[in-house]
């Protein structure tokens, strides 16, 4: 279905609210705006990342903002699914590429993993949440999303196993788990997939997964680099739940 923003260049308003008659942009947003060289009369599609497009119609600009009139909104509802994607950083410089590219095909939020095998890379990661919320807002840009994926702090997966309980399922990717079609995936709302560090899971941690009921997922007889298995697992369970 094509939406008010796809005919438009797409920015961040993130004051938008149904009720906004006129914007005024400022900041970033109006310098990657100013690069377009817009004049009066041109128009914009603006994003609150809540969901909220609305069409602009620059009136004024000037060197720090500009200012327009909103001519059009449009609701755009939740995913059907809402996919979470949970992996465990590395040393290797891929996660960039990995929330870009989720992003773009609808992953919803991101949970940086602290496990048994990975602990020396964690920090490094966590100091990056800056640079990941701005390859996010590109990506949803890009990609003419009106919905915003959050980047929560990294989690420690030996004393915070509790927070997988809120999902409605939990897709554990493990070599010696089930083909995904095993499982029906019909129904699944709320998904987080789980990605293991290099080297897999230690025994106790895929242990404390099946205690809460996840499906053990399997990627086939390749052996694939984590950020690799991370986006390809969304991929699957995003089609096999009836998403975008």
């Amino acid at each position: 279905m094509e939406t008010l923003a796809f005919r438009h260049r797409l920015f961040f308003l993130d004051s938008l609210e149904w009720t906004t008659e006129t914007a005024e942009i400022s900041g970033d947003e109006y310098r990657h705006i100013r690069v377009l060289r817009p004049r009066p009369g041109d128009r914009v599609a603006l994003t609150n990342g809540k969901g909220l497009f609305a069409l602009c119609r620059l009136e004024s600009l000037d060197k720090e903002q500009c200012r327009g009139v909103i001519e059009k909104k449009e609701d755009i509802p939740p995913y059907p699914a809402r996919i979470t994607l949970a992996f465990a950083p590395t040393k290797r410089d891929k996660w960039e590429w990995l929330v870009e590219k989720a992003t773009e095909n609808g992953v919803i939020s991101f949970v940086p993993l602290i496990t048994r095998r990975n602990r020396e890379y964690t920090k490094e990661f966590s100091g990056k949440a800056e640079r990941f919320e701005k390859i996010i807002r590109g990506a949803v840009k890009q990609s003419k999303r009106a919905w915003l994926p959050a980047m929560a702090p990294a989690l420690a997966l030996d004393k915070e196993i509790d927070f997988f309980t809120k999902f409605d399922t939990i897709a554990l990717m493990n070599p010696g788990g089930q083909e995904f079609q095993g499982y029906s995936w019909e129904g699944c709302r709320d998904v987080i997939i789980v990605v293991g560090p290099e080297g897999g899971w230690e025994e106790e941690e895929t242990e404390a997964f099946r205690k809460l009921g996840a499906r053990e997922c399997a990627l086939g007889p390749y052996i694939l680099k984590t950020e690799t298995a991370a986006l390809k697992a969304a991929f699957l369970i995003q089609y096999l739940c009836g998403g975008e």
